[in-house]
């Protein structure tokens, strides 16, 4: 290819640039939709869309907690049309199953790019294969090796050594020994102690429940025993 052939196709592909950058947004995006839409439910609701070449429904991320909403992308083919479906939806108030209600917010998306897939994001072939990683299987077996070598506890090589000095006619043992000691006791005791309370609670709520359960009867006899009176 000749440099003559070359800078024209060159100044077409920068006129195209030119012609994306100063074209004006239509993309937009509906947020704050009721956590619990599907796609086919915002679609139904929002039909007929004017005409779009691009078309993308995002779901709910539950972890968001009390701002969990699913949210919906459309870019339109005429920039007139966004407009009127701004005029229709924004502050528009979706209705989930259960009656909650979601007031919709419709704004220019911040990315005005638009996928070439049709708004499907690819699959990343790496999504759940940490556990084949040949890195990450390494990383595993090093961190074997490392508890293999080093064995027992520290409590437990303190008590070994503990125990070689009374061997050796040692009796008074060391500071650091009778700290893991009494640390080791005074966790036993709150153990005891917390069993010891929860014991105590459940046979206190055992108790309301008997009581309760008794009160109920008594009251059902009342009621029976007025009944026959009034009968007779």
């Amino acid at each position: 290819m000749t440099a003559a052939s070359s800078r024209p196709q060159e100044g077409e592909k920068r006129s195209r640039e030119k012609e994306r950058k100063d074209a004006p947004p239509c993309k937009v995006v509906v947020r704050r939709l009721p956590p619990t839409m599907s796609e086919a439910q915002f679609l139904e609701q929002v039909a007929p869309v004017p005409e779009h070449d691009y078309f993308r429904y995002v779901v709910a991320d539950w972890s968001l907690g009390l701002d969990a909403f699913c949210r919906a992308y459309i870019n339109f083919a005429r920039h007139d049309d966004i407009y009127i479906f701004q005029e229709r939806f924004d502050g528009y108030v979706f209705v989930d199953s259960k009656g909650g209600e979601f007031e919709a917010v419709v704004e220019f998306a911040p990315h005005q790019k638009v996928c070439s897939g049709g708004g499907g994001r690819r699959k990343d072939p790496k999504l759940a294969t940490l556990d084949q990683d040949p890195d990450y299987m390494r990383f595993l077996a090093s961190l074997e090796e490392e508890v293999a070598a080093t064995g027992a506890t520290v409590a437990a090589n303190l008590e070994e050594i503990e125990e070689r000095e009374r061997s050796r006619g040692v009796v008074e043992p060391t500071p650091l020994l009778q700290f893991f000691k009494e640390n080791k006791e005074e966790k036993l005791k709150k153990r005891e102690e917390f069993k010891a309370g929860r014991r105590k609670k459940e046979e206190e709520r055992k108790k309301q429940k008997d009581e309760e359960r008794m009160r109920k009867r008594e009251v059902k006899e009342k009621e029976i025993r007025e009944s026959e009176k009034r009968v007779y």
